[in-house]
């Protein structure tokens, strides 16, 4: 069965954005796009005059997204037109189609501004289960994929940030940066951390994988990230929506990565750990 994409659109510049990060994805990799348009609750814009309803209207516009990106990808593009809350709406949308990526645009996302846009984005990192693909509205990310940055924590869902970067490093024949991170001189966390570390490089290894490693010594985890990411003009960053207990008192818990979205200029792929009972496997 074909990978499928996910990608939220409306119709914002953000939003096409997004559309086009996919459309680099489907150009190298035989997967299909569908586009997701959310009819909100309060939503009451007449459609302009040529359309009876603003369903018809929506449905041109995204059938003119298919008709001028169609020809850029190997795959297919579908879309569909949903009601209700937008997080909502997309989550099931990536549910009913097994989609292995989700993908907004994040225009106008402010950590403590409570904006429909804002809840929409931080509602998708906490309850999607979907890998989500967040996009800024800086088009120099717009590009061939060459650094891919994955942080290790010494938490055993770190590991499976492994698995999407490979397939994201093999599509875009990008580096993939292992960077360890030093955040206490507890030597136990510091084996797990050197643990992860070797056993995501080893995966790396099996999946012919690109890929570098670095450990830091840090104090602030979403700054040293960040600070990682700019000194290598990283193209692309993964991070998991939540830390385990054993790492909570350092990353700050949900607000690791709310700090990294509200400073990180490179586009983010938020994973939601799965909490399995072959959690040590870490894949």
């Amino acid at each position: 069965m074909k990978q499928k994409i996910v990608i939220g659109i409306d119709f914002s510049k953000n939003s096409i954005l997004a559309l086009e990060h996919g459309v680099l994805i489907a150009d190298k990799h035989n997967v299909d796009l569908h586009l997701v348009w959310v009819q909100e609750p309060g939503f009451d814009r007449l459609p302009i005059y040529k359309y009876e309803t603003i369903q018809d209207e929506i449905n041109a516009l995204l059938q003119e997204l298919v008709d001028v990106y169609s020809e850029k990808i190997l795959g297919n593009i579908t879309y569909s037109i949903r009601e209700g809350k937008a997080y909502i709406a997309l989550i099931e949308a990536c549910s009913e189609l097994s989609a292995y990526l989700l993908i907004v645009g994040r225009e106008g996302y402010k950590p403590n501004q409570k904006t429909t846009y804002g809840l929409t984005i931080s509602r998708l990192m906490g309850y999607c289960d979907t890998p989500l693909f967040i996009i800024g509205n800086d088009k120099k990310y717009l590009r061939k994929v060459k650094e891919i940055v994955v942080p290790i924590d010494n938490t055993p869902t770190t590991r499976q940030k492994a698995s999407y970067a490979t397939f994201l490093g093999r599509v875009h024949d990008a580096n993939v940066n292992v960077l360890g991170l030093y955040f206490s001189t507890i030597k136990n966390v510091r084996r797990d951390v050197d643990t992860y570390c070797n056993q995501v490089v080893e995966y790396f290894d099996a999946k012919e994988t690109k890929h570098s490693i670095k450990t830091i010594e840090v104090k602030n985890v979403a700054t040293a990230i960040i600070d990682y990411c700019e000194s290598i003009d990283a193209d692309l960053l993964l991070i998991m929506s939540e830390q385990t207990t054993s790492a909570s008192n350092f990353l700050r818990g949900t607000s690791y990565p709310l700090q990294i979205l509200a400073k990180c200029k490179c586009p983010l792929i938020v994973i939601k750990p799965k909490y399995l009972n072959r959690i040590r496997t870490g894949y």
